[in-house]
């Protein structure tokens, strides 16, 4: 009988020919080869192909069960649940939130009560105060206004012409809104593909002083995004292999990761790479965080926080409508790094990455694609660099151990 079988190569199962063939020969061996044949014009015929096709659907969802357990198979709640068992839990979307300066402009004091709604007219987007601030006779205030959708929101510095109360508060007619300073980007809820890095980087979580820890452990700290470490295990100071550190001392190590550049995060990663390091080993890297052991002694701890590069492009395609420039760029963020179009950022390339020429051109005749053949006949022309606009390099790029590349449309050129 037709069925899924287990073994050495993993769970194995049937096409629905295959499925049906198996029927076949079944019926044939319990009525004998006389049974009439087993073809869609005869009515067992059909029974036997409705029968495959109800059990290949079954097999399917064995399938789907079996490759849940895996991190490359599972997937939305699967991988929820699988990553639990290492002690990870998705990164949850975070809101944007803008540092805001209320000014008043009227003779007496004011108050902007939680939660009271502005508007950031640019976005259409809706904030809301997150403290009740007072703000003093024709005086101003600061206050934090969050957004009441998770995500990246993009809020640049503005003027009280950006903002607009939706909430009706005694002095709401008197306070105006403007940010002097951009605001700080939410995140979307962590993705899939990011979740698996993240899950398979942790599997030497439990380990202490390697190199495979330290990184894991550090990559499990909410606000990182990738971590990589690099020791010099040699007598001299700087490493050329796999990555070249010049300064890096000897018998020492450097972690890098990709982090907020804050207090609070500083400090957990260094608190991390203290409890991690074997003692006697030095620590390297731009950040120097200082912590108190448990007999209160204190140590300082580094480690390199990575910096973003912008990459800039500047692409020439041949045969392409307008219509697909904005798919083009997207296509590129998605391999470079960078918010695309859509408000979705992606890591692209990572720390050190490379960006690859050829690669490149295969994203942007991807994008464009209809109906399953690409209208780009040809590039003459696509250049990309940190320096620019406009960019000139033209073979890849490979950046620093320490910095990683980035960019956005409006850092991409398309001519026609």
């Amino acid at each position: 009988m037709p069925g899924p079988t287990y073994g050495a190569s993993g769970l194995q199962i049937q096409t629905a020919t295959e499925i049906q063939a198996d029927l076949a020969a079944y019926l044939q061996a319990q009525f004998g080869v006389s049974l009439q044949a087993l073809n869609g014009n005869a009515v067992i015929g059909q029974l036997v192909s409705a029968w495959a096709q109800v059990l290949v659907a079954h097999q399917e969802g064995i399938d789907g069960i079996y490759q849940a357990q895996h991190l490359d198979g599972a997937a939305g709640v699967n991988l929820d649940r699988l990553v639990q068992l290492l002690g990870i839990t998705r990164n949850a979307a975070t809101k944007t939130v803008v540092t805001v300066t209320l000014t008043n402009s009227d003779a007496v004091p004011h108050t902007a009560p939680l939660g009271a709604v502005v508007q950031h007219l640019p976005t259409g987007q809706l904030f809301g105060v997150t403290v009740a601030t007072t703000v003093g006779a024709l005086g101003t205030a600061t206050v934090q206004v969050q957004a009441a959708a998770t995500g990246p929101i993009d809020v640049t510095a503005g003027t009280s012409a950006n903002w607009a109360w939706l909430s009706s508060f005694a002095g709401s007619t008197f306070l105006a809104v403007s940010n002097p300073a951009a605001g700080s980007a939410g995140t979307a809820e962590e993705s899939d593909p990011d979740l698996r890095v993240r899950a398979a980087a942790s599997a030497h979580l439990p380990g202490k002083g390697t190199v495979g820890a330290i990184r894991a452990t550090i990559a499990d700290l909410d606000g990182v995004t990738y971590c990589q470490v690099f020791e010099n295990v040699s007598d001299f100071i700087g490493i050329t292999s796999p990555v070249v550190i010049a300064g890096l001392p000897a018998h020492a190590f450097v972690a890098v990761a990709v982090a907020p550049d804050t207090a609070a995060e500083r400090q957990a990663i260094a608190g991390v790479i203290f409890a991690q390091k074997p003692a006697g080993i030095d620590t390297y890297g731009n950040k120097t965080e200082t912590i108190v052991d448990s007999q209160g002694y204190s140590h300082a701890v580094k480690f390199e926080l990575a910096t973003a590069s912008t990459i800039f492009v500047a692409v020439q395609v041949v045969g392409v409508s307008t219509a697909f420039d904005t798919a083009i760029k997207d296509a590129i963020i998605g391999y470079i790094g960078g918010t695309q179009s859509t408000g979705v950022t992606v890591a692209g390339r990572g720390v050190g990455g490379t960006i690859v020429a050829d690669a490149l051109e295969s994203m942007i005749f991807f994008a464009t694609l209809s109906g399953g053949q690409s209208s780009c006949t040809g590039i003459a022309g696509l250049a990309f660099d940190t320096a620019g606009p406009p960019p000139i390099n033209v073979a890849n790029l490979t950046l620093p151990w320490n910095r990683y590349p980035i960019t956005s449309g409006a850092n991409i050129a398309v001519t026609h």
